[in-house]
């Protein structure tokens, strides 16, 4: 089976997208396993299936490194964004994508970046129903406070002095498996009400350069804490690139960065 693909990148979180045509791939969650190993294949940090048209509606589907599918991803999004308008799929600059996590609007700019509503924020509750703001984690010895937060996919956010201090090699598998199918774990330092510093550790895939919804997370905890400004664009560094998010009072998070077209590429699988 000859499979055409396209590799892109938002910020340095790279994934391999297949086309609407070639959504049906057999066994997705163990092609990605075998396309995403690095040095031994095309490398990436997982496989997104691109599906459906402009009559029926577009959609996306996220395989991680390890297989395991995930709901949603910001960067990922983008780049499907672009993917679909620049290829001829889409015929208008703002369009909607379903995810697992629900559909998102996404608007390709004349800039090639583009701005993704990743929906509303909600804070992830405890067995007892109390939600997890400020609670105590413990990995590799060392105790930190976590706010537990879903924008459609499950993140706990970490304020930090120095995220680059932070041994995650060592400890975000534990941080991964803190809360019961697995959650994303974010270490975050305010450098001023509208910009911050952060590393991510991504269920699934480990540590990436960078992550949308990882991004829109620690916004969304940093607005309601009143470390930032709701309404006002943060700016968030991470080691791929910046993302910029800007988070309502009522929580709605609005996502916008770059999307890069690596190269195309064909497999004999």
């Amino acid at each position: 089976m000859t499979l055409n693909f396209t590799k892109m990148h938002g910020c340095g979180n790279d994934y391999i997208f297949l086309p609407p045509e070639q959504s049906g791939v057999p066994d997705p969650s163990g092609l990605s396993r075998t396309l995403s190993r690095r040095r031994f294949s095309v490398g990436s940090d997982g496989l997104v299936l691109i599906t459906g048209d402009r009559t029926c509606g577009f959609g996306m589907r996220i395989f991680n490194s390890d297989g395991s599918e995930g709901a949603t991803c910001g960067n990922a999004l983008r780049c499907a964004a672009l993917f679909l308008l620049r290829r001829g799929y889409a015929d208008v600059p703002e369009f909607e994508i379903n995810t697992a996590s629900g559909s998102r609007r996404v608007t390709v700019e004349d800039n090639g970046r583009v701005a993704v509503g990743m929906g509303k924020a909600s804070l992830i509750a405890d067995r007892s129903g109390l939600p997890m703001i400020n609670r105590p984690v413990f990995a590799g010895g060392v105790r930190y406070r976590m706010t537990a937060i879903s924008v459609g996919n499950p993140h706990q956010v970490i304020f930090v002095p120095d995220p680059a201090a932070v041994p995650l090699e060592k400890i975000g598998g534990e941080l991964e498996h803190s809360l019961p199918g697995g959650i994303n774990t974010e270490f975050v330092k305010m450098t001023g009400k509208s910009s911050m510093i952060m590393r991510v550790y991504e269920r699934g895939s480990g540590e990436t350069l960078s992550c949308g919804s990882g991004a829109s997370a620690a916004a969304a905890v940093a607005v309601m804490s009143g470390r930032a400004d709701s309404d006002t664009p943060v700016e968030v560094t991470l080691p791929g690139g910046k993302l910029s998010v800007t988070v309502s009072g009522e929580l709605d998070i609005t996502l916008t960065g770059s999307a890069v077209f690596v190269y195309d590429g064909r497999l004999e699988i």
